[in-house]
């Protein structure tokens, strides 16, 4: 996996926490309204699975109720260099 891709699934991985946590939803619960399995969604969640779709991301962001970009953005400031 190159440097990018790994920083972006740790972005996604920390926002997915935060805006869960912040709504009191279980991964349970969220995979569920985004009609994915748990597991899968766990595995996002935790940096498993670095190469999710946007399709895919919208539809989690969708059931968080938040944009694609609340998922993406890096909060710490922490960016991804482009070239």
């Amino acid at each position: 996996m190159n440097l990018e891709r790994e920083k972006l699934a740790s972005i996604v991985s920390k926002n997915l926490k935060k805006y869960r946590k912040e709504k009191n939803l279980s991964q349970l619960k969220v995979a569920a309204k985004a009609g994915v399995h748990f597991t899968y969604y766990s595995q996002v969640e935790r940096k498993l699975r670095p190469d999710i779709s946007v399709r895919l991301l919208l539809r989690i962001a969708d059931a968080l109720d938040i944009t694609l970009n609340d998922l993406v953005y890096d909060w710490d400031g922490d960016f991804i260099d482009s070239p």
